[in-house]
C-alpha cells in the first residue's frame, strides 16, 4: 500500500526536508479513523472538525483516497496535485522540492 512508503518516505525526510503531513480523513467514523491513523507518524486534522476536514478536501481536489498532494506552507498553493507518483519515483528525495 501507498502509506506504509509514504511513512518511510516521512521518517526520512521529514526533518532535513522540513517536510510535514497532515492527514485529512475521509473515513465514515471516528473510530475507523483512529484505527488508520494509528500508523500514521505525522499530524492529522481532527476527525470531529468536519466542516475543516471537508473545505480541505474540495479545496484541495480529492477525489479518491489515498490523495497526496504537496502545498505551498506559505499561501496554501497545490505545487503538485498528485505526488503518489513522486514517493515512488524519488524515494531519496533527491529531487525534492518537487515541482508539477
Amino acid at each position: 500500500g501507498f502509506t506504509p512508503k509514504l511513512a518511510d518516505f516521512y521518517n526520512k525526510h521529514h526533518k532535513d526536508k522540513k517536510i510535514e503531513i497532515v492527514f485529512v480523513s475521509l473515513d465514515q467514523d471516528d473510530e475507523t479513523f483512529k484505527e488508520y491513523y494509528d500508523s500514521m507518524p505525522w499530524l492529522a486534522i481532527d476527525f470531529a472538525k468536519s466542516d475543516t476536514r471537508e473545505a480541505m478536501s474540495d479545496k484541495f481536489g480529492v477525489s479518491g483516497i489515498p490523495h497526496f498532494c504537496i502545498i505551498n506552507a506559505k499561501d496554501c498553493s497545490v505545487v503538485v496535485q498528485n505526488a503518489r507518483g513522486n514517493v515512488d519515483s524519488d524515494p531519496e528525495a533527491k529531487k525534492f522540492p518537487w515541482k508539477s
